[in-house]
């Protein structure tokens, strides 16, 4: 199962009609909906994000949705989705929402290697076995939240294939994001196939 997205903005929790009114907005069947909505502060236009699930579907499959001042588009995972939002919204990056950008680029598009994680805790990893406690302790100690630089600038932990990564991201002005390695913490960690895949 994908991992949901992390932001650090306050969610406000959908109940069913709620849920079910962003289904509609994305054309998706009507069905037992629940979700979240985050206000995207780093739009320069009003902007939301809802992710909702299907309560009877087993799978529990995340569906995306992105309001820009009332036009509905569904989120599906690419680059150019991301960067088309931006145009479409234009971009609006402070030292305060610059980290939620980054999770929310990066939640939806795939490098070269393929999904990039963002691991701001040990519980973050989604592995295929438990780590023991001394392993899960030393890679705690390793992994460090994001520490914000400037309105363009984030240091973090990251995890692609099976390596957990420090690097340093940049946002271009276009929103692409950059990251440029700075310490491998850990690889050959055992992650599941189905975190990296979406």
């Amino acid at each position: 199962m994908t991992p949901p997205l992390t932001l650090n903005c306050e969610a406000d929790l959908l109940k069913t009609r709620g849920a079910q009114d962003w289904a509609t907005k994305a054309g998706l069947e009507k069905a037992r909906w629940k979700g979240l909505v985050w206000n995207l502060s780093f739009f320069d236009k009003t902007s939301s994000l809802a992710e909702i699930v299907n309560e009877d579907d087993l799978s529990q499959k995340r569906y995306y949705i992105v309001d820009i001042d009332g036009d509905v588009t569904p989120c599906v995972y690419g680059a150019d989705v991301v960067e088309a939002l931006v145009q479409k919204a234009g971009l609006k990056l402070t030292k305060d929402n610059v980290s939620d950008y980054l999770s929310f680029y990066l939640g939806f598009t795939r490098g070269q290697a393929g999904r990039v994680l963002v691991i701001q805790n040990v519980d973050d990893l989604i592995l295929r076995e438990e780590l023991t406690l001394i392993t899960r302790r030393n890679l705690q100690a390793l992994i460090t939240p994001f520490h914000v630089q400037s309105e363009t600038k984030v240091e973090g932990c990251f995890l692609i294939t099976d390596k957990l990564f420090k690097a340093l991201a940049s946002i271009d002005a276009h929103g692409s994001v950059m990251l440029q390695p700075l310490e491998i913490l850990a690889d050959t960690l055992p992650v599941q196939d189905q975190a990296l895949s979406a």
